[in-house]
């Protein structure tokens, strides 16, 4: 009987919470803005519309770009292709909040993965 109460009361306060953000999405945003205030963030308009046209001309080299140097290409292509192994492994979703110490884990204990 606790436990459906409890579930009941979250259903309740979700659904609450889904139309107050419906009806009210103004107030949540000076919520938003507000407490990014106090850490000294302000996204400018011109930061969004960098981000907006790297977006739209994703092909296009940027001048923030990050290159990698020629010699490390292959360790690079190596590394990408031990990432693909391991998320094979242990699939998509769990791969997502596996944390590195237990995919260096499970790298070492699975050869097909590779130290």
């Amino acid at each position: 009987m606790v436990n459906s109460m409890k579930r009941r009361y979250v259903l309740k306060a979700l659904g609450l919470s889904c139309i107050g953000f419906g009806i009210s999405p103004n107030l949540y945003a000076k919520s938003i803005r507000g407490y990014f205030a106090g850490k000294n963030y302000a996204p400018r308009d011109n930061d969004l519309k960098d981000y907006l046209h790297k977006i739209q001309n994703f092909n296009e080299p940027h001048k923030d770009d990050i290159l990698l140097a020629p010699d490390l290409v292959a360790t690079f292509k190596s590394t990408l292709s031990r990432l693909k192994r391991l998320q094979k492994l242990v699939g998509h979703g769990n791969y997502n909040i596996l944390n590195f110490k237990h995919g260096l884990a499970l790298a070492k204990n699975y050869p097909d993965v590779g130290k």
